[in-house]
């Protein structure tokens, strides 16, 4: 590849390199509190740059400070007044407090609801546990009351043995249903004649 083909491509490979968002951009949406999509650029000079967004804006430059190898460049906000920076700042301190109260609020929220799950788990548990041993209560009762029940029934049994025994004895021992006639007495019937005379 010749030196002029290279030219091209090395331009290619910056440009597309530098296509990202602009460094002013990421700033703003710090400073402004808003989405970096929301925010539009407005250029005024090659390194200086109007930031418009959520009904806020600002300016920021592209400079350095220091001088040599001290140097600091970079984009960074510039300020009309010293009231102007002071605001901004304390615009920024309430938009950050603002979302650490609500991370706070969001952690918190977080931490209730995991300690209402782990509350329904536990009595969840507890539930389980307490039917399995009533569970296991009843199988011991059902299993004791098993023998019971066929001694009882055992014992209803022999009762009734008993009984029916008893009325088939007392079938055969009944005497006849119909009315006993008086037995005729062989015997004479003693009057005045039948005594003796001494």
């Amino acid at each position: 590849m010749s030196k002029w083909g290279l030219i091209p491509f090395a331009a290619c490979v910056l440009v597309a390199c530098a296509t990202g968002p602009h460094p002013a951009l990421q700033l703003a949406s710090k400073d402004l509190g808003c989405e970096q999509r929301e925010l539009k650029l407005h250029q005024i000079y090659p390194k200086k740059v109007r930031v418009e967004g959520c009904g806020s804006e600002a300016t920021y430059v592209d400079a350095c400070t220091g001088y040599g190898i001290e140097a600091n460049c970079g984009w960074g906000r510039q300020y009309g007044s010293a009231f102007e920076r002071d605001n901004a700042k304390g615009a920024q301190a309430e938009r950050e407090q603002a979302k650490r109260s609500a991370d706070a609020d969001e952690a918190a929220e977080q931490q209730k609801a995991e300690q209402e799950k782990q509350e329904r788990a536990a009595i969840e548990r507890e539930k389980a546990e307490q039917e399995k041993q009533e569970r296991a209560a009843a199988k011991r009762d059902e299993k004791e009351q098993k023998p019971a029940e066929g001694a009882a029934a055992r014992a209803e049994d022999d009762e009734a043995e008993e009984e029916d025994e008893t009325s088939a004895k007392a079938e055969g021992q009944k005497p006849d249903t119909k009315p006993a006639k008086p037995a005729k007495s062989k015997a004479k019937k003693s009057g005045p004649a039948d005594i003796p005379f001494k």
